[in-house]
C-alpha cells in the first residue's frame, strides 16, 4: 500500500474523473431524463460508428465483440476538458447472447458504484423543479453535517431505478446572485 508521508507523493498522475457510465434500458427515456437535469449530448456512440475503437473497449472490459451498444456522451455546458462527462449506453441483447441486464441496486450498501452526485447551484430550485417533474425520491430530502457545515442534500431514482444524489455542497465556492436560506433550517445555502 501506498503510504503518505511528508514530502512523498502519489506515484499516479490521475488528474480527475473522466465520466461517469450508466447503462439503461431505453436510451431515448433516459437521455430526456438527464437532458432534464442540465446534460447535453455532447455525441451519440454506436458500434457501427466506430467497430475499432469500440472492439478495443469490448476488450478491455470483456464484452463479446460485436455487442449492440448504443448511446451519447453528455456534458454540462460549458465545461472544461477536465470535467465530468456520463456515458449514457444502452446494451440490447443479441441472438445467442445469455447477457441479463438485471436491476439496479436495490439498496445503498451494496459492493461497487450505487449512485453519482450532481452539485445544485439552487437547492430549493432545482428540488422544486424534480417535485414538479414528479420524479421519484429514495427518501425525504434532508440535511447532511459535512466538514465544511451543513449542506442538503436529496436522492431519486431515473428512469431506470440509477440513484442519483443532489447536494448543495458547502465546500463549493459562493457564487454571486446565490440565495440567502435554504428551505432547511441549516441557515445559509449555495
Amino acid at each position: 500500500k501506498h503510504k503518505e508521508e511528508k514530502g512523498d507523493s502519489c506515484p499516479m498522475r490521475i488528474g480527475g474523473v473522466n465520466h461517469i457510465n450508466i447503462n439503461c434500458s431505453d436510451l431515448e427515456k433516459s437521455r430526456e431524463f438527464y437532458e432534464m437535469l442540465g446534460f447535453q449530448v455532447w455525441f451519440p456512440l454506436s458500434y457501427d460508428a466506430d467497430p475499432e475503437g469500440n472492439n478495443y473497449l469490448e476488450r478491455c472490459l470483456n464484452i463479446p465483440e460485436g455487442a449492440p451498444v448504443t448511446g451519447y456522451y453528455m456534458k454540462f455546458p460549458d465545461i472544461g476538458p477536465y470535467d465530468t462527462f456520463l456515458d449514457l449506453l444502452c446494451w440490447p441483447q443479441s441472438e445467442g447472447d445469455a447477457f441479463d441486464p438485471g436491476k439496479p441496486y436495490d439498496h445503498a450498501r451494496r459492493l461497487g458504484h450505487y449512485r453519482i452526485c450532481l452539485w445544485s447551484k439552487d437547492f430549493d430550485a432545482d428540488l422544486k423543479f424534480l417535485q414538479e417533474k414528479g420524479v421519484e425520491f429514495v427518501g425525504p430530502p434532508s440535511n447532511q453535517m459535512t466538514k465544511m457545515g451543513l449542506s442538503q442534500v436529496a436522492c431519486f431514482y431515473d428512469p431506470d431505478g440509477t440513484v442519483i444524489e443532489m447536494t448543495n455542497d458547502w465546500a463549493r465556492p459562493k457564487e454571486e446572485g446565490s440565495k440567502a436560506k435554504g428551505i432547511f433550517d441549516g441557515g445559509e445555502t449555495l
